[in-house]
């Protein structure tokens, strides 16, 4: 028997994108970027979202934290981890922000992947529910340590674990305990994990560089990405 709704869904378009802004603000974002929203968080000074070229990011005072630069950097991030022959049926976002990445694995990748998103700070959640991409995606507004824990305890599987855990331009220092490494190996089995970092303010890229062995420890293979000036990703399996 035919599995009708599995036929039609082959040619159904990709999931709605983003929001956008609308009428003279979006006009105006052409020119010169619009403040939409501007507020503090329990874990950052300034979250403000910015009209800009017709679409909306998400910024601090110190970084961009979702369809800015950021969404440069997970496109080629995921350009790299298709190449490795990456599945998307399950991916893991271990620090959610507006979801760019998941945009683009719905978009380009995976119209149905299924996606998890876990993001600690709930005034990012909200935002990102009114402003950015959360459709398709389960979010979990949790601590992503927790959140790891409980999965590898359940032996929850992923095939692509996507780590962008930053509080503003700061590593959290759990993200280097060998636990943390243990759990995201485990919770990978056999998947793919990439981990953005950014320079420091030496310029030098210290959190990959401290992040390197301890992860050689619990996986077959690592490299790195340099796909900014910036920012360099590190690629296990």
């Amino acid at each position: 028997m035919f599995d009708i709704e599995s036929l039609m869904q082959q040619h159904v378009e990709p999931k709605d994108v983003r929001k956008r802004p609308k009428g003279l603000k979006r006009w105006l974002s052409y020119l010169w970027p619009q403040r939409v929203l501007q507020k503090s968080s329990d874990y950052t000074e300034l979250l403000q979202v910015l009209a800009w070229k017709g679409k909306y990011i998400l910024e601090t005072n110190k970084v961009n934290y979702s369809f800015g630069s950021l969404h440069g950097i997970m496109e080629k991030a995921l350009t790299e981890l298709k190449a490795k022959h990456a599945s998307f049926d399950r991916v893991l976002m271990l620090g959610y922000g507006g979801g760019s990445a998941a945009e683009i694995i719905h978009q380009q990748y995976q119209r149905d992947a299924e996606i998890v998103g876990v993001e600690i700070d709930s005034d990012i959640v909200d935002v990102a529910k009114s402003f950015f991409y959360t459709k398709g995606v389960r979010i979990m507004q949790e601590n992503a340590f927790d959140y790891l824990r409980k999965a590898s305890e359940n032996s929850w599987e992923y095939d692509v674990i996507l780590v962008d855990l930053f509080i503003d331009d700061v590593v959290p220092e759990l993200v280097f305990k060998e636990q943390f490494i243990k759990q995201l190996a485990s919770v990978a089995s056999g998947g793919q994990v990439a981990i953005n970092t950014m320079k420091d303010k030496s310029g030098g890229f210290t959190s990959a560089n401290k992040l390197q062995p301890l992860l050689q420890l619990h996986f077959k293979a690592v490299s790195t990405l340099d796909i900014s000036a910036h920012n360099r990703i590190i690629l296990c399996k």
